[in-house]
C-alpha cells in the first residue's frame, strides 16, 4: 500500500545543521535532584539503628522539617525520629521551632527535647514562652490556656508563627476555640468572617466558628427566597453548603432546610440559565437531587414522587415529567453512558415555557 522508500518534500537539512554547530554550554549541568530528594533517598537506605549513632551537622538539620512533614510515609518517619533524637543537640534555633509543632506527640522525641530545654532554653520565637507547657500532660491546651483570650483566632499562626497544618497548632486552635465566646466572632468584620470559613484552619474550628454565625443569624422565618438572594445571607449559607453533609445534621432542622435549597439552587445556577433558574424557584425547597447528563443536555431534578428532565441545550426544547419508578426503569441506567439518548416517548411532555406554568401545578399536585 505504502511505497517502500518515502521521501518527505520538507527536510529541515538547515535546522539540523545549526542546531550542530551549536558551541558546547559551558559550566556545570544543572542537577535535576533537589537537596531535600537526595537526603530522602539517602537515609531510606541506611538502617535506623545506624542512624542513632550519627550526629548530622546543623546545614543538613535543616532539611530535617521538609521530611518530617511525610507523615504518610511511615519508614521515613521512623528515621527522621531517629535522626531528630540524636541529633537534637545540633539543631540551631530556627530548625527546632519547625521540628517541634510535628514531633511533639513522639514521646522520644519530646523526652530528648524537655532534656534539652532544662540545660539549654530557648531564648527565641514561640517556643521561648511555651516550651515549659511541652513537660504537661495536654501541651496544646497548656499553650492555648497562656493565650490571651481576646486575641483574634484568625490571627493565632500568626502570633505562634506556626503553619496551620501543623498537628499542634491543629490541637492549640481547637483548644482556643473552646475558650472562645461568640461576642468575640461578633466584632470580626463580615470579609474576615468569610475569609476564615475558607482558611487552612482547622475543619473543627472552622464548623464552629460557622455554627455560631448560622444560629446567630439565621431565624426560623427565613424564606428559600431570601436564602438564594445573593448578599450577606447567601454568602454564609453557601459556605455551609461546602462542609460536610454529616456536619450539617448537627445544625437546627431549619438552617439544614435551608442549606438543602440553597446547595440545589447553586447547582441549578451551574447548569442552567439565569431565566430558567428563576423558573424553578418556587420548587428549589422541594428538590431531593439533580444529576445531569451532559451528552445529552438534560437535567434531572428529582422530586419525592416525579422527576423533571429540563432541556440545556436548544436541540430539544421540550420539558419531561416523569414519575420515579418510569426514571428508574427507563432512565437511570442511562445516565452512566458517555453517549447522548433521545427521549421520545417518555411520559409526558411540554414544548414552551409557557406550559412550565402547568408543570408548576402537576408537580404541586403529586408532591
Amino acid at each position: 500500500m505504502f511505497p517502500t522508500n518515502i521521501q518527505f518534500l520538507g527536510t529541515p537539512i538547515r535546522l539540523q545543521q545549526a542546531v550542530e554547530s551549536l558551541p558546547e554550554p559551558k559550566g556545570k549541568r544543572r542537577r535535576t535532584t533537589s537537596k531535600d530528594n537526595a537526603l530522602r533517598q539517602k537515609i531510606l537506605q541506611i538502617e535506623t539503628d545506624q542512624l542513632r549513632q550519627w550526629k548530622l551537622k546543623p546545614a543538613m538539620l535543616r532539611l530535617i522539617p521538609s521530611l518530617a512533614r511525610e507523615r504518610q510515609h511511615t519508614t521515613l518517619q521512623e528515621k527522621v525520629l531517629a535522626i531528630a533524637v540524636t541529633s537534637i543537640d545540633n539543631m540551631d534555633a530556627q530548625t527546632l521551632r519547625a521540628l517541634v509543632p510535628l514531633l511533639w506527640q513522639q514521646e522520644e522525641f519530646c523526652l530528648a527535647m524537655n532534656a534539652l530545654f532544662v540545660r539549654m532554653p530557648p531564648t527565641k520565637g514561640w517556643l521561648a514562652s511555651y516550651y515549659k507547657a511541652f513537660r504537661s500532660l495536654e501541651p496544646p491546651m497548656e499553650i492555648a490556656k497562656s493565650l490571651d483570650v481576646n486575641s483574634p483566632l484568625y490571627e493565632l499562626h500568626h502570633q505562634l508563627n506556626m503553619q496551620t497544618s501543623s498537628p499542634l497548632f491543629v490541637d492549640i486552635a481547637t483548644a482556643f476555640a473552646e475558650r472562645m465566646e461568640f461576642q468575640q466572632i461578633c466584632a470580626w468584620p463580615w470579609d474576615t468572617v468569610l475569609l476564615f470559613l475558607t482558611s487552612g484552619y482547622p475543619l473543627k474550628v472552622r464548623q464552629q466558628v460557622l455554627s455560631w454565625v448560622l444560629n446567630e443569624y439565621v431565624g426560623q422565618s427565613v424564606t428559600t427566597e431570601e436564602a438564594v438572594l445573593k448578599g450577606p445571607l447567601n454568602q454564609i449559607l453557601t459556605e455551609g453548603v461546602r462542609f460536610s453533609k454529616r456536619w450539617r445534621r448537627t445544625l437546627p432542622e431549619h438552617i439544614q432546610h435551608l442549606l438543602h435549597s440553597v446547595q440545589h439552587y447553586l447547582e441549578l445556577e451551574r447548569w442552567l440559565p439565569s431565566s430558567a433558574v428563576q423558573q424553578w424557584l418556587p420548587l428549589v425547597e422541594m428538590i431531593e437531587s439533580v444529576v445531569v447528563h451532559r451528552p445529552s443536555g438534560w437535567l434531572f431534578a428529582s422530586f419525592d414522587e416525579c422527576v423533571v428532565v429540563w432541556p440545556m441545550s436548544k436541540k430539544d426544547t421540550h420539558v419531561y415529567v416523569v414519575s420515579k419508578e418510569a426514571f428508574r426503569h427507563q432512565l437511570s441506567s442511562r445516565l452512566r453512558q458517555p453517549m447522548p439518548f433521545p427521549l421520545q416517548g417518555i411520559q409526558e411532555s411540554f414544548s414552551n415555557e409557557e406550559d412550565w406554568i402547568r408543570t408548576l401545578f402537576l408537580l404541586m399536585g403529586w408532591i
